[in-house]
C-alpha cells in the first residue's frame, strides 16, 4: 500500500510538472512565433509602402522584395538584378491569395498583396531559428522532467521512510500483541476444557485449574490495559493536565507497598529521597512510571542485593539495581515495545516488554526522557531528569 502511495505521489508530481513544462514551452514558442509574425507583417507593409526606384530593401533584418503583379521587380534584392534569388514569375503563379506563406525552392516565403503590388519576405532563417528554439526548450524541459523525476523519487522515499517505519512498527505491534494474547487465551481454554470434562466434581477439588484461569485472566487484563494506553497515546497525543505535586511524596507512595514484594524476594530497597522536591506534572502517570522502573529493578535483581531509589533536590529520579549487565547494543532497544533481552525469562518475570515503553511514553509526555546505563561496577541505573518541571 505504501509503495502504491509513493508511486502515486511521483505520478502526480510528474503529471503536474509535465503540464507546467508543456505550457511554458508552448507559451514560449507562441510568443517567439508571434513576434516573428509581427516583424514580418511590419516588414511587408513597409515594403509595400516604400517609394519606387529603391534597389535594396532590408527591413528589420528581413530580406524583402516588392514586385508588380506582372512579375517586374520594383524593389530588388541585395543581389544584382541578374542574380535574383528566385524566379518571381514562378512565385507569382503560386501566390494567388491576398497574403500567405509558400515554400519555393527550399525557401520559406511570406507574401502580401496591395494596390497591384506584392511584397515578399524570405523567413527561412527565422523559422529555422524558431524551430531550434523549440527543440532547445524541449531538451531543457526533458532534462528538467528527468531532474524532477529523480528528485521526486528521492524526496518521496525520504518522506515515506518515517511512514514506513511507523507502519512497520504498527504491524509488529499488532503481531506481537496477538502473540502475547495467544498464550493466556490458550491457558484459559485448556483449563476450562479440563473443568468441563469433570462436570460433577466440586469447585474446591478443581481450585487449581480455576486459579490458573484467574491468573491468566489477570495477566491478559494487564496486557490489554497497557496496549490500550499505548494505542490511545499514539492516536490522540493528548497533553496531560499538569499540577503542582511533591515528587518526594509520590516516590514514597510507590515504594512503601513494594517493600513487602522486595522483602519476599530477599531484596532490600534503599531510599535516598530529598524532602520537599516539588515539580509540576501528572501525578497518576508519574506514579505509573516510578512503579514500572521499581518493579523492573525488583524483578531483575539477584537475591540479597540492594535496590537504590534516589531523588535529588534538583528533581532527578534514579533507580539502580545490581542485576545482569545489559550489553550496550541492547540498551538502545530497551524502550521498544515487546522487546525483551532474554525471552526465556518472560514467563519467570511475567513480563511483556511493554513496561519500559510505557515509562518512556510518560517521560516524553513530561518533555523529558529516561536514560539508562549498565556496567559491572554500578549495575543498571535508570535515570529521569524532571528538573525542568520543578515547581
Amino acid at each position: 500500500m505504501l509503495k502504491k502511495l509513493k508511486y502515486k505521489f511521483i505520478f502526480y508530481t510528474m503529471s503536474i510538472f509535465s503540464i507546467i513544462v508543456t505550457v511554458v514551452i508552448g507559451g514560449l514558442y507562441y510568443s517567439v512565433s508571434n513576434q516573428l509574425n509581427e516583424r514580418v507583417h511590419d516588414a511587408l507593409k513597409k515594403s509595400l509602402d516604400s517609394p519606387l526606384g529603391i534597389n535594396i530593401m532590408k527591413t528589420d533584418g528581413l530580406l524583402t522584395f516588392k514586385i508588380s503583379n506582372d512579375g517586374r521587380t520594383i524593389i530588388a534584392s541585395t543581389y544584382n538584378a541578374e542574380e535574383q534569388i528566385v524566379n518571381f514569375s514562378e512565385i507569382m503563379s503560386v501566390a494567388q491569395e491576398s497574403k500567405g506563406d509558400i515554400v519555393f525552392e527550399n525557401h520559406h516565403i511570406r507574401y502580401m498583396k496591395n494596390n497591384g503590388y506584392t511584397a515578399f519576405a524570405f523567413i527561412t532563417h527565422e523559422i529555422e531559428n524558431n524551430q531550434k528554439t523549440l527543440v532547445t526548450a524541449m531538451k531543457i524541459g526533458t532534462i528538467a522532467l528527468l531532474f524532477v523525476f529523480i528528485s521526486s523519487t528521492v524526496l518521496s522515499s525520504m518522506a515515506m521512510r518515517p511512514v514506513e517505519e511507523t507502519w512497520q512498527k504498527q504491524k509488529d505491534f499488532i503481531s506481537d500483541a496477538s502473540h502475547e494474547l495467544r498464550t493466556p487465551i490458550a491457558v484459559i481454554l485448556a483449563n476450562a476444557a479440563i473443568l468441563k470434562d469433570y462436570p460433577n466434581d466440586t469447585i474446591q477439588s478443581k481450585m487449581k485449574w480455576i486459579d490458573y484461569i484467574q491468573d491468566e485472566s489477570r495477566r491478559m487484563t494487564e496486557l490489554i490495559e497497557r496496549l490500550l494506553f499505548l494505542a490511545k497515546n499514539d492516536q490522540t497525543k493528548e497533553k496531560p493536565v499538569f499540577q503542582s505535586l511533591s515528587l518526594s511524596d509520590l516516590v514514597y507512595e510507590v515504594v512503601l507497598p513494594l517493600e513487602s514484594v522486595a522483602f519476599e524476594q530477599e531484596k532490600e530497597l534503599v531510599l535516598s529521597i530529598s524532602e520537599d522536591v516539588s515539580i509540576v506534572g501528572e501525578a497518576s502517570h508519574l506514579k505509573q512510571l516510578i512503579v514500572i522502573l521499581l518493579d523492573n529493578a525488583i524483578k531483575y535483581s539477584p537475591k540479597g542485593e540492594e535496590i537504590r531509589i534516589t531523588v535529588t533536590k534538583q528533581g532527578v529520579l534514579s533507580v539502580q539495581n545490581k542485576g545482569d549487565v545489559i550489553p550496550q547494543d541492547k540498551l538502545k532497544r530497551l524502550f521498544e515495545r515487546f522487546y525483551r533481552i532474554d525471552d526465556s525469562r518472560q514467563r519467570e518475570t511475567h513480563g511483556y516488554g511493554l513496561g519500559l515503553s510505557i515509562a518512556d511514553t510518560i517521560a516524553k509526555m513530561h518533555h523529558t526522557k529516561i536514560s539508562v546505563t549498565s556496567n559491572e561496577k554500578d549495575g543498571t541505573t535508570f535515570k529521569i531528569d524532571l528538573s525542568k518541571l520543578k515547581g
